[in-house]
């Protein structure tokens, strides 16, 4: 089975809310760990169209597309 994550660089409410930071990981971080911690998922694909939350994406082991 596997993932996708969409991951939209602006947000109308909370600005940059997948790159924040919180307790030391971005929001985005959190989200591929939990995954990552499912014995179901077999990969995790991150849809976005910014360069920075691709790179967070990578950085976690997920794979960015557009």
């Amino acid at each position: 089975m596997i993932a996708l994550i969409p991951a939209k660089g602006s947000s109308e409410r909370i600005p940059q809310k997948n790159r924040t930071m919180v307790l030391g990981k971005p929001l985005l971080g959190w989200t591929i760990e939990a995954l990552q911690r499912s014995a179901l998922i077999e990969k995790i694909f991150v849809t976005t169209e910014d360069s920075s939350i691709a790179s967070i994406a990578r950085e976690f082991g997920a794979t960015p597309t557009h």
